[in-house]
């Protein structure tokens, strides 16, 4: 068996003699580890679990480990720039031989380790990770501490099995890159701020794409009610939309996590995941009003009637993305991303796909308003010992002068390299995605793309 094999099926890691079952590599850790099945010595297992956090400007490393023999726990914090800094610290177990207990898999937790000087954890949530740590002097008598959350959406990951040459050795490891990261780290009077202001929202409004080529192969046009809506998605479901002679679609296209249905709701004045302004001026949320009702009310009659996939509380997203790519959903929703994700591949896997864009349409003569949460996740902290705390925003206003108007362009590069510490002052434009929209919207209306600056888009 080569090296470059895909391990898809769900087993267990080792066999009854303690060897790989299946050696190879995975997205999601199909192959279940169990401590118990290893054939070696106790003093021979290794377990970690391993966390590192980065910014342009700083970044730190976590480890909570039982090597068999020797227990090791420590924390790196690294600082960049001009004049880079390290500095790391450990504390260290005799035989631990497993007593420190880390989970036999990642997506369960907690992981953690407590003694008079260190207390570390790492815990795991629907969505999320999140990473807490003190440690008394640290370095130079001076104590560190962080509270960092990770958000961990529905992805692959990289998982490998490896054997080795002698009996009963393996390497598992499973790689999850790229969590968006919040919270912070503590240390000699600096708070690193670990956030990113999210790269905009009007990418994140969803459309409901419908297959246009089965629309076609049924006579139907694109739905702009939710009655029209329920209709094209009954005909996908039962006429035989793709021609084959098979009952193998579904009309509409939906997974266990209701959150991404939120401005499908919006349809029906309805915003179960904010908080809304009544017309009395109370605040209330959006998620116990009666409007809430009908929309629930019009995806149980879809579901009812079998126009929902019956398997959807049980589906993830890659295995919804999966039936669309392959043809098998008829309509959903989605992003701004659909065309360079699921459309692509659907198109792959079949040339005649082709996608209808349609608005989220209203329950009613009233238009429809889109709700959606604007996190800040970045953010310019200041000492309060500083001495001249507006400096910050000198430099922010000086940033924004240089990136947005400033013609010198050498200049700008030379400044910006030279003299701010890469990601020290950022500032995003708020008004970016909306501006790329509004350009958009002009081209596509014209048929004109002159307008078009890239340096907006």
């Amino acid at each position: 068996m080569g090296r470059n094999h895909e391990v898809t099926n769900s087993q267990l890691l080792l066999d009854e003699s303690g060897e790989l079952r299946e050696p190879g590599w995975s997205r999601s850790q199909v192959q279940r580890y169990k401590r118990s099945m290893i054939k070696a010595p106790k003093w021979r297992i290794k377990e970690w679990d391993y966390y590192m956090v980065l910014s342009d400007s700083f970044a730190g490393a976590f480890t909570i480990s039982d090597d068999g023999y020797i227990g090791l726990q420590s924390v790196s914090l690294l600082t960049f720039g001009e004049e880079p800094w390290e500095h790391t610290e450990t504390v260290l177990n005799a035989f631990p031989m497993g007593k420190i207990g880390l989970p036999e898999d990642s997506s369960t937790g907690p992981t953690q380790y407590m003694d008079k000087r260190l207390k570390m954890k790492f815990s795991v949530g629907n969505g999320w990770r999140r990473i807490r740590c003190r440690f008394r002097n640290f370095c130079d008598g001076k104590p560190f501490e962080c509270d960092i959350k990770l958000q961990q959406p529905e992805m692959d990951s990289m998982v490998i099995a490896t054997p080795w040459d002698k009996k009963h050795a393996f390497y598992y490891n499973q790689k999850i890159n790229t969590m968006r990261a919040s919270g912070y780290m503590k240390f000699d009077g600096k708070l690193y701020g670990i956030s990113q202001l999210h790269f905009g929202y009007i990418s994140s409004i969803v459309q409901i794409y419908v297959r246009q080529d089965w629309l076609d192969n049924l006579g139907l046009s694109a739905p702009t009610t939710y009655d029209e809506l329920y209709e094209v998605c009954r005909a996908f479901t039962y006429d035989d939309p793709d021609g084959n002679g098979i009952d193998d679609t579904y009309g509409f296209a939906l997974y266990k996590k209701f959150d991404y249905l939120n401005q499908f709701f919006n349809g029906f004045h309805a915003y179960p995941n904010i908080w809304i302004t009544k017309e009395d001026g109370s605040i209330v949320y959006g998620g116990i009003q009666p409007e809430v009702k009908p929309c629930l009310e019009f995806l149980q009659k879809m579901y009812k009637d079998g126009l929902i996939n019956e398997e959807f509380g049980v589906a993830d997203k890659s295995k919804m993305k999966e039936l669309m790519e392959s043809g098998k959903y008829g309509a959903g929703l989605y992003t701004g991303s659909f065309g360079y994700s699921i459309g692509m591949n659907a198109y792959a896997n079949n040339p005649n796909a082709m996608f209808a864009i349609c608005e989220i349409p209203s329950i009613d003569d009233e238009p429809v308003t889109i709700g959606f949460s604007m996190n800040g996740e970045r953010f310019t902290v200041v000492n309060k010992n500083c001495e001249h705390p507006e400096a910050a925003i000198l430099m922010l206003n000086s940033y924004t002068w240089m990136i947005n108007d400033l013609t010198d362009f050498a200049y700008r590069d030379t400044f910006l390299g030279t003299y701010l510490t890469p990601g020290s002052i950022t500032l995003n434009n708020p008004l970016a995605d909306y501006n790329q929209a509004v350009l958009i919207a002009a081209a596509q209306d014209t048929r004109d793309t002159t307008g078009m600056d890239p340096d907006v888009l």
